[in-house]
């Protein structure tokens, strides 16, 4: 059959046939837009997102790393002490050839007396994105000395040409435009020469900027000292001849000439004062306005947000996305003006708004309680924080470019950061170990205080509990040797252990249990 053209009256010819452009009603059905496309290694470090990946994988020298680290070999004015340095001609001294260092052994091993040697600090992870940051700024900073360079030699030969064309009859715009060349010569050229000064700086590695830092700010806190009590010690009394003396307290002398680091001449001590707001009754309901009128505007932007955007889940990957219904535009990362609240998709069901009651005022008794319970909360909060921070360390990855998560007790790595701690009050895993040693060194030392101030009495029960805590961990050893046995495994080469009351093996060594006492 032969298609038969279909003409309507008043139908243009240059909409073509109306059959060939209709649709089906389904096709009038808004669908849901196409999710974004991003890598499935790609992260918002602000953790309001997640994408699901797998375990990051860890070598096991570095699991080995992170359960046992080095500590220092020599042991000179130490006692098995987290190890910072490496010398490399101390290596031939050291019997496991490690040559490692702690701050205190390498001081003292290291006079200023004795031959330099050759060492470096351990490092125990590279900020690979911050070099790679480094990199990127040299290479543009080079790309544009070239350019500079090239620009400079176009201006060099637009400088020969106009000086052959001075006899010509516009040499009036000619000399007006050599200046002009000129000074946009001198103008290049100088930013050339800061290029190459930018070049040839060096950027300070995080030891030595921390270093300067701190030098600086000791200088700026010494200079003040020194200041302050020159001006506690010198007085400033008028001559009716020259108007100015200075007087000084301690010795009782006089002199002309200002003293070295006195500051300026009209210096007058300043006293902080306090502020406190005492607002009016006119100056305190405008501020109640204020503060009603700013979050009505909250709640209508929120409105206008809920009315505008959409939730969408992805059946690829299972998570949500956020979509524009008048830009068409889609994201991850859900509209900052929504704030804590949140958009709920089609498969979502909305929490039930709870009825609100007006309440009573509170009596005295009942308001002190619950403040007292807000504050425990909080405290309690603050002390779930710092043990969690105690428990994880932050370790970066250089293959991704962000951080993994190891749990020092249980010994699991995971890319999702621990809830109720942020990412900054994680440490690093050499700030950890620097953290540690200095607490149980802080135990140590309160425990040894608390023995030399303690009596006679205290005293004569400290050991006496010393004694049976090692009677009492002899006696269990010896029974433990009785109950084990360590059998040799020819595949392996290892030993494994037998309990001969139940009959369990197992590879790792009971507590408590020597290798020497199994014979």
């Amino acid at each position: 059959m032969t298609s038969v053209p279909c003409t309507y009256p008043g139908w243009p010819e240059c909409f073509g046939n109306p059959l060939e452009r209709t649709t089906h009603a389904t096709d009038t059905i808004k669908r849901p837009p196409n999710p974004p496309v991003i890598k499935p290694s790609l992260q918002d470090h602000t953790h309001s997102i997640r994408i699901l990946r797998g375990r990051p994988n860890i070598s096991t020298e570095q699991v080995d790393y992170l359960i046992q680290p080095p500590q220092c070999a020599f042991q000179v004015t130490c006692k098995r002490a987290i190890a910072t340095r490496k010398c490399f001609d101390c290596i031939k001294f050291d019997a496991q050839r490690s040559g490692h260092y702690c701050d205190a052994c390498f001081q003292v091993r290291h006079p200023k007396t004795r031959l330099e040697h050759k060492w470096t600090y351990l490092r125990d992870e590279v900020d690979s994105k911050a070099e790679w940051i480094q990199h990127i700024i040299h290479h543009n900073g080079e790309q544009e000395c070239l350019e500079l360079g090239d620009v400079l030699d176009l201006t060099r030969s637009i400088i020969t040409v106009a000086a052959n064309a001075s006899n010509e009859p516009l040499e009036v715009r000619v000399n007006q435009a050599m200046d002009d060349i000129e000074s946009i010569d001198a103008g290049v050229r100088r930013l050339k020469g800061h290029v190459n000064h930018s070049l040839r700086t060096q950027n300070l590695t995080r030891a030595d900027a921390a270093k300067k830092i701190q030098d600086a700010w000791k200088l700026f806190k010494a200079r003040k000292l020194f200041r302050q009590l020159i001006r506690s010690v010198y007085e400033r009394l008028e001559d009716p001849v020259t108007g100015k003396v200075y007087y000084n307290k301690r010795t009782e002398t006089t002199q002309w000439s200002k003293p070295l680091g006195l500051g300026s001449e009209d210096y007058v001590p300043v006293k902080r004062i306090i502020k406190t707001a005492h607002l009016t009754l006119e100056h305190a309901a405008r501020y109640i306005q204020r503060t009603f009128r700013s979050r009505q505007a909250r709640a209508k932007i929120r409105a206008l947000i809920h009315r505008v955007y959409r939730k969408v889940r992805d059946p690829a990957t299972g998570l949500y996305y956020y979509y524009n219904k008048q830009t068409g535009a889609v994201s991850w990362t859900k509209p900052k003006l929504l704030g804590s609240d949140d958009i709920y998709a089609d498969d979502e069901k909305p929490p039930k708004q709870k009825s609100k009651t007006k309440q009573k005022p509170l009596t005295p008794e009942v308001a002190v309680i619950r403040i007292q319970r807000m504050y425990r909360c909080a405290a309690a909060r603050k002390e779930l924080r710092a043990l969690i921070s105690r428990v994880y360390i932050k370790i970066w990855d250089a293959s991704r470019g962000q951080f993994y998560f190891y749990n020092t007790v249980t010994q699991v790595v995971t890319w999702a950061k621990p809830k109720w701690v942020d990412e900054s009050e994680l440490m690093s895993p050499r700030a950890h170990q620097e953290f540690i040693a200095r607490e149980e060194d802080t135990l140590r030392r309160q425990k040894l205080e608390a023995i030399r101030n303690s009596s006679s009495d205290e005293a004569a029960q400290f050991l006496q509990r010393l004694v049976r805590r090692r009677l009492a961990r002899r006696k269990l050893q010896k029974m433990l040797a009785d109950i084990y046995e360590a059998i040799l495994d020819p595949t392996t080469g290892q030993y494994f252990y037998h309990n001969k009351k139940t009959g369990d093996v197992s590879w790792s060594k009971p507590t408590l249990l020597e290798r020497n006492a199994l014979g």
